[in-house]
Order: C-alpha cells, then sequence, then structure tokens
C-alpha cells in the first residue's frame, strides 16, 4: 500500500468556492476577479457528495480554499424551497419530509454532509 502525502505547495488555491452551483451565478461574479470552483452534480458526477469520492473531493476543495476565502453552500433546490413543500412536505413538525421520495432522502444526505463540511 502506497500512501500520498500532500504539502501546501501542492495545493491549487482558489479564492471561491460554490457548493450546489446550479447555474454557477456566484462563481461567475467571482470569476473575473479571483479563482473560483463551481461544485455540482450537474457539472460532474464526481461532485455527488452523496458518495463518498464526492464527500472526499469537497473536503479537498475546502482544503484549498485560500484563507479569507469564500465558500458557498446552496440548497437541495428540489428537496427543500418552499415551491416543492407539498411534494417534500417538510415542515418544523415533520423536518425529514417524504422519506419514500428518493430525492427527498437524497437532499436530507446532502444536507448531513454539507453541514459536516462546514
Amino acid at each position: 500500500m502506497q500512501f500520498a502525502f500532500v504539502f501546501e505547495e501542492d495545493l491549487i488555491t482558489v479564492q471561491c468556492i460554490e457548493f450546489f452551483a446550479g447555474v454557477c451565478s456566484i462563481a461567475t461574479a467571482f470569476s473575473q476577479d479571483c479563482s473560483v470552483q463551481a461544485f455540482d452534480t450537474e457539472r460532474s458526477e464526481t461532485h455527488d457528495m452523496n458518495a463518498v469520492s464526492g464527500i472526499l473531493l469537497a473536503l479537498w476543495s475546502i482544503w484549498s480554499l485560500a484563507a479569507g476565502g469564500l465558500a458557498h453552500f446552496g440548497i437541495v433546490c428540489k428537496s427543500y424551497c418552499w415551491i416543492h413543500s407539498g411534494t417534500h412536505q417538510r415542515s418544523l413538525a415533520f423536518p425529514m419530509g417524504r422519506m419514500s421520495l428518493p430525492h427527498v432522502t437524497e437532499g436530507s444526505g446532502l444536507a448531513v454532509t454539507t453541514v459536516s463540511c462546514m
């Protein structure tokens, strides 16, 4: 078994990371002045934070964030926003929502992973 050691000079430093980027509004705005990264499954399957490889990539990205940099964490729209509340049925009394729906379960997993990355 081989181990790889990562040194600070090996990291590519970014000033802004947008998680759950969607249309990349924040990354686009910051890209004119600094290096950015947009993190979303729409952009790459490796960005799936419900998979171990996606979590590790997210942690690597956060580790490469420059001191004073911005990490923006969006929400999983289809599972948390109010406009879909009739489908996911999340509320203060029932925060887990309809766990029988795959996208609700996925959203819950992504919320846990996001909080863990913070």
